[in-house]
């Protein structure tokens, strides 16, 4: 078989994975890359896997020895974990693949629930329950309000220690359906 078209341009980095912090929605990545072939490259198409990752890229077509740059951002959502997403880059470089770059995001456990859900019992007496919300120790988070869907159930939140530690109690209507 032939060997594969020597590639002409060069990534200073094909992944790039960036910790969340609070408040923070997105990640943004730059990738530079230069042509270090002979000939002028073409990207010709640069995909992201999913609605989650947007791409940009300034120019088209790059000369030999010419840099540029393909930015791409990510929202990586709020469960705790590394999301890593792929971006495609495809030239017009004759028996060339894509070129894959990674995006990648940590984002961190900001809250502790215990427990994760309040259960009562059908026919049992509406009494209020408790969910302790613990911060973790990295992060400074202050619970304000906490607002229920359903407008007879009322929430009260209760400050154990500002900034990093909470008792939400929920209380069900008198009249539980």
């Amino acid at each position: 078989g032939s060997l594969p078209a020597p590639a002409q341009l060069e990534f200073e980095k094909t992944e790039i994975i960036s910790e969340l912090s609070p408040h923070q929605e997105r990640v943004q990545a730059s990738f530079g890359f230069r042509n270090a072939g002979a000939k002028a490259v073409t990207i010709v198409n640069v995909q992201t896997t999913c609605g989650c990752t947007t791409a940009t890229l300034k120019q088209k077509t790059y000369a030999p020895g010419e840099s540029g740059t393909i930015t791409a951002e990510l929202r990586p959502g709020t469960n705790p974990g590394r999301v890593e997403k792929k971006v495609l880059v495809k030239t017009d470089e004759p028996g060339r693949d894509a070129y894959a770059l990674t995006i990648g995001a940590v984002v961190p456990q900001y809250l502790i629930l215990e427990p994760l859900f309040l259960k009562w019992d059908f026919g049992a007496e509406p009494t209020p329950k408790t969910l302790r919300v613990t911060v973790e120790e990295r992060f400074v988070i202050r619970v304000v309000k906490v607002h229920s869907s359903t407008p007879a159930w009322t929430t009260e939140v209760k400050t154990v220690k500002e900034g990093a530690a909470y008792e939400i109690v929920v209380k069900p209507p008198a009249h539980m359906q």
